[in-house]
């Protein structure tokens, strides 16, 4: 269930602390690995200025897609969320490529140097700050069902991780291991590699229009079938724009029903699922007439058997 607070003060300001947390973290690994020589923390340094670059995209995204439908948008605003973590997963990819080729040349360019111990507050300090903003980033953005929330919680996850393969590096290079702190540098972009794939993955299922997940599928055929009257749920379409879910199902009751019994069943479907969905913006309820359809009983079966299906819009 949606908090309150999430929308009205953490969905709101998301954005500017993990813009905060992200600039002071590249400033600090970014300054400290300059000076102490490490190419890892160097590596993750500029890997937080990404996500605080991306967190300046994520206020303005979720500023247009929190705009209201309008006659030129219809259904709203929301896959702006989807491009947007498009766009994150573009430079993410981008930037593994750039750490693992510098990282490379370091490795056969003969460039191998070990950093100092001061390198180690840094990464350690990286990892705490990460870990805190990307499970704060990951709960607002389930409770809001936003996919670009998410994506940058991810990417602060993805910080957090590159941090930890950093440290074993410096660690590693500092116990007379040099060229561990450059492999470790690999491993982060493999990280960032990763975690770019999915962002990429999933919002492009969002641009399809993929269907929501199938726990949730399965609870809203369950809340339909739950109805009295409903005897079964005959079909299910499901997709996401933004924070928003959208819903087609159809739904076979008795023949003998009258019409007005049928629209009373298709209007409490409907209020089932806005009711224990917070996120479904609108639900458009079908009456399966094939079956009534062949039977050929009561009023219902007449109409529906000529028409194939009775459309109930249910937005009213």
């Amino acid at each position: 269930m949606r908090k309150p607070q999430c929308e009205s003060f953490c969905g709101k300001y998301y954005g500017w602390i993990s813009f905060a947390s992200n600039i002071f973290n590249a400033a600090f690994k970014i300054g400290v690995g300059w000076v102490t020589a490490s190419h890892a923390l160097v590596a993750d340094g500029f890997h937080s200025l990404s996500d605080s670059l991306t967190a300046i995209v994520t206020i303005a995204t979720l500023k247009v897609s929190g705009r209201p439908s309008d006659e030129s948008h219809p259904y709203g605003h929301g896959k702006i969320e989807f491009l947007s973590a498009c766009f994150f997963s573009v430079i993410l990819l981008g930037l593994a490529a750039c750490i693992m080729l510098k990282s490379v040349y370091s490795i056969f360019g003969g460039q191998l140097s070990a950093p100092n111990f001061l390198a180690v507050g840094p990464a350690v300090v990286s990892i705490l700050v990460n870990i805190a903003i990307s499970n704060y980033g990951l709960c607002v953005g389930r409770e809001i069902n936003s996919p670009v929330v998410i994506a940058n919680a991810k990417e602060n996850r993805a910080d957090a991780f590159s941090s930890i393969a950093s440290l074993a590096g410096i660690v590693g290079a500092l116990m007379g291991f040099p060229f561990l702190d450059p492999v470790a540098a690999i491993l982060v972009s493999l990280l960032i590699a990763r975690m770019g794939y999915e962002i990429l993955r999933d919002s492009s299922a969002g641009l399809m229009d993929g269907a929501i997940e199938k726990d949730d599928r399965k609870r809203i055929r369950a809340l339909a079938g739950s109805v009295r009257g409903v005897q079964r749920v005959a079909f299910l379409k499901t997709r996401r724009i933004g924070q928003k879910t959208w819903a087609d199902l159809g739904i076979e009751v008795q023949p003998t029903f009258t019409l007005d019994e049928a629209d009373r069943i298709a209007h409490e479907v409907r209020n089932s699922l806005m009711r224990n969905f917070p996120e479904m913006e609108d639900a458009v309820v079908y009456l399966d007439s094939e079956r009534a359809g062949r039977e050929r009983r009561g009023p219902l079966s007449r109409l529906a058997g000529r028409f194939g299906f009775l459309k109930r819009d249910v937005t009213g």
